[in-house]
């Protein structure tokens, strides 16, 4: 969030990639895009500090994987296995987060169609819709 451009251009090395905008001339409209004020919360990461579960089992996940990939010891199989068990805990509490979620946007989009069907109903919008043709007709935005 400091140092957007920076920030891009670690994930170009680290990834071996390239966006289709060079980032020197996507720089300003980087910093322009993405702003200290989007940031709805502060987890940090350092040891020492509170940490959400699963981010905290991803950390274990990843050290463990990355040591047995530079053979620095075998693989732990039923750490791995406990690993997979917490994550997927906490995937069954997410989905009845996602459910209610995806409930409540449905409502809320049920309830934008019923007063979308209630205006096109409406006398003001019949009135209206001759004005609404015309300006079509002369390329304006209605």
């Amino acid at each position: 969030m400091n140092n957007p451009v920076e920030a891009f251009m670690n994930i170009e090395k680290t990834l071996d990639l390239r966006f289709p905008v060079p980032l020197n001339q996507a720089s300003d409209g980087l910093s322009q895009f993405i702003s200290k004020d989007l940031i709805h919360h502060h987890q940090p990461l350092s040891d020492g500090c509170e940490q959400s579960e699963f981010i905290e089992l991803g950390m274990t996940l990843h050290s463990q994987l990355i040591a047995a990939a530079n053979s620095e010891l075998q693989v732990n199989f039923e750490r791995l296995d406990n690993i997979r068990l917490q994550i997927n805990n906490i995937q069954h509490s997410f989905s009845s987060l996602l459910v209610n979620q995806l409930m409540d946007t449905y409502k809320i989009r049920g309830d934008l169609q019923l007063t979308m069907n209630k205006i096109f109903r409406s006398w003001s919008w019949a009135l209206g819709k001759p004005m609404r043709f015309l300006e079509r007709g002369l390329g304006k935005d209605v």
